[in-house]
C-alpha cells in the first residue's frame, strides 16, 4: 500500500485550473508550474478533495482498468511531481 495520507493542496499559493482537458497548475509564491493531460485533471481534483494516493490508485485502476500496481506507480509519480 502507498498512503493513507491525504494530500492538501496549499492554497492560497497553488492555484488550478483545466483548460481544454489539461490541467495546469502554479505555484505564485514560486512561479513553478507543472501541466497534465489525460488522468491528471481526474487525480488533481480527487487530491483537492481530500483524496489518498490509494483511493487516486484504486481509481484508476477502476476508471481505466490498468494494473493496480501499475496505477500505484502513476499516482507515486505524479503526487511527486
Amino acid at each position: 500500500k502507498m498512503s493513507k495520507r491525504a494530500w492538501i493542496v496549499n492554497t492560497p499559493a497553488v492555484v488550478s485550473e483545466v483548460i481544454d482537458g489539461e490541467l495546469v497548475v502554479m505555484n505564485l509564491a514560486t512561479g513553478n508550474y507543472f501541466s497534465s493531460s489525460g488522468s491528471g485533471a481526474l487525480l488533481w481534483a480527487r487530491l483537492e478533495g481530500g483524496a489518498t494516493a490509494d483511493d487516486l490508485a484504486a481509481e484508476l485502476a477502476a476508471r481505466f482498468e490498468v494494473d493496480a500496481t501499475a496505477a500505484q506507480a502513476d499516482v507515486a509519480r505524479f503526487v511527486t511531481e
